[in-house]
């Protein structure tokens, strides 16, 4: 249901751009060498944090922990080979609101905004990666599940997100169209990295993404309720290999949508 062609990719980002208030123009390398090139930024969401400790895995691995760790690489990666800047939603174990998190990815002008988080589920066999976009509501009974173990009790408000315009509301619309073929970039670079099992692109309701401005998606990159794969997420050298193939998604992303434009499009 959720395929998607990449003329019908490159339609959604044409929409997201127009609706912004952005052409496609991209500026280039001056002769000097140095850029004009407006930094893209990336939020970096490491889920959960402090009385929110999230999946707790057979070992007493802690979701919280893991999605951490993840993000802290994740930004020291694309620090180190790009000109990227990153913000990160917590850099220690402490607790931050859902919807805060998102309000200050559109409040620093973020460009993409990618949650990172681990899974949980009553069988022990099920393992591999997931990835969501968000959906106004879901069918999906497994979905709900687990926005309701993943945000428990830590929801600030369950009140409807009212656009306070109609652009605001077709830019949050936009936003949330163009995150799915986002989503699905993000899918397939962690499971090329990683060799994990592919368990697809869903949409559910996650709090953290209602208010995003800008693609957004949820990373599930592992169950710590299956024995193996909480052993490999206790590797450091496998969470390298799910910070190498979110790097990857996003620098991907870039020849997809140009540098700057939900900068742009936000200071207008």
């Amino acid at each position: 249901m959720l395929a998607m062609s990449h003329w019908a990719t490159m339609r959604l980002v044409f929409l997201f751009l127009l609706i912004s208030g952005h052409s496609l123009s991209v500026a280039t390398e001056p002769a000097n060498g140095r850029s004009d090139q407006p930094m893209r930024i990336v939020y970096i969401d490491a889920g959960h944090g402090g009385m929110n400790t999230g999946a707790v895995g057979v070992d007493g691995l802690r979701e919280k922990d893991v999605s951490l760790d993840i993000a802290t690489r994740m930004a020291k990666l694309l620090k180190k080979h790009t000109r990227y800047v990153t913000i990160l939603s917590r850099t220690e174990d402490r607790f931050v609101g859902l919807r805060e998190r998102t309000r200050q990815a559109n409040q620093k002008g973020a460009e993409l905004f990618v949650s990172i988080h681990v899974n949980s589920n009553p069988s022990p066999s099920r393992a591999g990666i997931e990835v969501y976009s968000l959906a106004a509501a879901s069918h999906d009974e497994e979905a709900k599940a687990i926005v309701l173990r993943e945000e428990g009790g830590f929801v600030e408000s369950t009140q409807t997100i009212m656009p306070t315009s109609v652009m605001h509301g077709l830019r949050l619309a936009a936003s949330q169209r163009i995150s799915v073929p986002f989503g699905r970039l993000v899918l397939e670079e962690l499971v090329a990295s990683t060799g994990a099992r592919n368990q697809g692109l869903r949409q559910a309701s996650f709090a953290v993404l209602k208010e995003a401005m800008m693609p957004a998606v949820v990373a599930e990159v592992g169950y710590l309720s299956n024995v193996e794969e909480a052993e490999k997420l206790q590797d450091p050298a496998y969470r390298e290999l799910i910070a190498e193939g979110l790097v990857s998604a996003v620098l991907k992303w870039e020849s997809v949508v140009p540098i700057g434009s939900v900068q742009a499009a936000q200071a207008r």
